[in-house]
């Protein structure tokens, strides 16, 4: 029997996009999903033509407006209420754990639904003690929690305690640009591929970080570089990922003008890319740097080391996982 599921998370994050269109709609079920970051969305058509409602707030609530906290503890029961009046629901899918995402979904938990709470990543390694003490108490009524390493789970039960630890289930999932990659592999060669893109053949391509969030660091990386002689860095394509992710107004404008004062190439990518034609980007790239300050072992970095891109990995991100398989990768400060 189908069910009906509320997912609650961002609707332009290819994550959301991608569990909604592998797990749930896969399954045949059917999908209401609240943004928690507004309804600009590169997805839309998707969500549209495969009949996924997507809740639309339109409270404007002009007459407290300029007070910040009223204002969101009115908008969040006017939400709930909306939600409520949508229901019921079979399932509450509550992707990325914050105190707003929380306190909707324990709003509408009832005996005869199921609430699945999921930790992706920086909801959870960037959140401070404090905010993961506040999910928790806000947790108590969920199923299950869900993460994907142990570091993730530690963690959390440093935090919070473990009073909720029989409801983590350790959730490892695949992803599915490691087949779009398989597949290119036998169809193209990394020259083809960085001739896709525009990257010169005679450089070697460079990835900085894989989002436009500034949690890469793109600008910090960028000044580091600017330190090496001319003559090196004309033999590099600083490439940047920024089709996903950000929220500062200005930001891949700022990068791509200090990345301009340098004397080589750079490439940026800004259109969203399917898998196959991602799979592409990954080819056409030499070496990744990250530098995030917290990461769960990004899709990214894997997707690069399938690929064959030397790794620059700062020390301060552990990956255990890769030191077991005797994977290589640069290590730097």
């Amino acid at each position: 029997m189908n069910k009906r599921i509320l997912v609650l998370g961002d609707m332009g994050s290819i994550w959301s996009k991608l569990f909604i269109d592998n797990v749930l709609l896969h399954e045949g079920d059917e999908v209401v999903l609240y943004p928690l970051w507004g309804v600009e969305d590169p997805f839309a058509s998707f969500y549209a033509d495969n009949h996924v409602t997507v809740y639309r707030d339109s409270h404007r609530l002009p007459l407290i407006g300029k007070i910040p906290k009223l204002r969101l503890w009115v908008r969040n029961r006017l939400n709930l209420r909306d939600l409520r009046a949508m229901g019921p629901f079979d399932v509450i899918q509550t992707n990325y754990l914050v105190p707003k995402s929380l306190f909707l979904s324990r709003g509408l938990k009832t005996e005869s639904n199921r609430w699945v709470c999921s930790f992706w990543g920086s909801d959870l390694l960037r959140a401070s003690d404090h905010t993961l003490r506040v999910c928790a108490r806000l947790m108590k009524r969920a199923d299950k929690i869900t993460l994907h390493k142990q570091e993730m789970q530690e963690r959390f039960e440093r935090a919070a305690g473990t009073a909720l630890s029989p409801k983590i289930v350790q959730l490892r999932c695949g992803i599915i640009g490691l087949d779009a990659l398989e597949k290119a592999k036998t169809q193209t060669t990394p020259a083809r591929c960085k001739e896709h893109f525009g990257i010169a053949l005679n450089t070697l391509a460079v990835a900085v970080g894989y989002s436009a969030g500034e949690e890469h660091r793109h600008l910090p990386i960028v000044k580091e570089l600017s330190k090496l002689p001319d003559g090196i860095l004309r033999r590099l394509t600083l490439v940047f990922q920024m089709n996903y992710g950000g929220h500062r107004e200005g930001y891949v404008q700022e990068v791509a003008k200090e990345a301009g004062k340098l004397p080589c190439q750079s490439v940026f990518v800004e259109k969203f890319l399917e898998p196959d034609e991602l799979a592409l980007l990954r080819m056409a790239c030499d070496a990744f740097i990250l530098s995030n300050p917290t990461d769960a072992y990004a899709g990214a970095l894997q997707e690069n080391l399938f690929a064959g891109t030397i790794a620059l990995i700062p020390k301060w991100l552990r990956y255990p996982q890769l030191d077991e398989l005797g994977v290589d990768y640069v290590s730097y400060d």
